[in-house]
C-alpha cells in the first residue's frame, strides 16, 4: 500500500530570471534537503522505503515547488509517521527558502 503526504505548493517571488540548470539545480538541492532531513528522523535502512517527489513548474513568473514524500512499502499510516512526514517536510522547505535567498534572488 502506498502513502502519500504532499506538501503545499509554494510560490516564491522576487527570484531572478531562472535557466534551465537553474531549475535542474533547486531540483538536486531539494531532494537532498528532503532526504538529509528524512534520515535525521528514520533509521538509516529505513530512508529508501520513502520515494522523495520535486515537482518544479516555473511556466508562469511565479516559481512553484512541491514535494511529496511517499512510503512504498509497509504496514498502514501511523499518526507518528505523519508527523515524521511533516517535519521532514517543513525542514526541508526552511532549507529551500534559504537556498533560493541565498543564490535566486535578483
Amino acid at each position: 500500500m502506498n502513502e502519500q503526504n504532499q506538501s503545499d505548493k509554494i510560490t516564491n517571488l522576487g527570484l531572478k530570471k531562472l535557466s534551465e540548470g537553474d531549475i535542474e539545480k533547486i531540483s538536486e538541492e531539494t531532494y537532498e534537503f528532503a532526504r538529509n532531513n528524512l534520515r535525521k528522523r528514520v533509521q538509516e535502512s529505513k530512508v529508501d522505503f520513502y520515494d522523495i517527489v520535486i515537482d518544479i513548474d516555473n511556466s508562469t513568473d511565479n516559481l512553484q515547488i512541491s514535494v511529496d514524500i511517499i512510503r512504498n512499502v509497509g504496514p498502514e499510516k501511523v499518526d507518528e509517521e505523519e508527523d515524521l512526514i511533516k517535519e521532514t517536510l517543513a525542514e526541508t522547505f526552511s532549507d529551500l527558502d534559504r537556498l533560493l535567498k541565498e543564490k535566486f534572488t535578483s
